[in-house]
């Protein structure tokens, strides 16, 4: 596993501080949700800690990182730039900080719009994001009541609130989403 210690310092010098606050909050709830669901909390702390490090690059980086990862973009991917930090993080993970478990790879891509190939881990990570402390959108109450959930009833949740606000600001959800919302429907 990876040194806590070189993350750390390797996600402040990428992100500023509101944001860099963020991944460590997200850290812990990954831990936390993972204890509950039954993923590696090393691993989730991992993934959730360096989800978002692509997120302070310049956006030709950014994209050029994404690439890199996922070979080429969709046609969703290229109209709507703020789902690319996601592969981009993958990447940089990977390519400069030498993490090569593709759970904790996979759990970084899917954080953002979710894959119908997410396994625990990446579920833990996608949840975490939404549910951390600092997120203004929940209270303590319905964030502890959200995760008397079965994971995958708080997947679809977690969906149907963030298609109820894209659609507020004239966006679809993603194809990605969509397809895990179906597959997660119909188990």
């Amino acid at each position: 596993m990876a040194d806590k210690e070189f993350l750390l310092e390797n996600l402040a010098g990428m992100l500023k501080s509101k944001r860099y606050k963020h991944s460590i909050r997200c850290a812990d709830c990954a831990v936390k949700l993972a204890r509950l669901y039954g993923a590696d909390p090393e691993k989730a702390w991992i993934a959730g800690l360096t989800h978002d490090i692509s997120r302070g690059q310049e956006r030709d980086l950014i994209k050029e990182w994404a690439i890199l990862d996922k070979g080429c973009l969709s046609d969703y991917e290229e109209q709507h730039f703020d789902v690319l930090h996601s592969y981009a993080s993958a990447w940089h993970l990977k390519s400069n900080l030498g993490i090569r478990d593709e759970e904790i790879l996979n759990a970084v891509r899917f954080h953002t719009c979710g894959s119908p190939d997410m396994d625990i881990l990446a579920k833990v990570v996608f949840a975490a994001d939404y549910l951390e402390p600092g997120r203004g959108h929940l209270s303590w109450k319905d964030r502890e009541q959200l995760m008397t959930l079965s994971v995958d009833q708080l997947i679809l949740t977690i969906l149907d609130a963030t298609e109820h606000f894209l659609t507020k600001n004239g966006i679809t959800l993603s194809p990605d989403s969509r397809e895990l919302y179906e597959v997660l429907t119909k188990r």
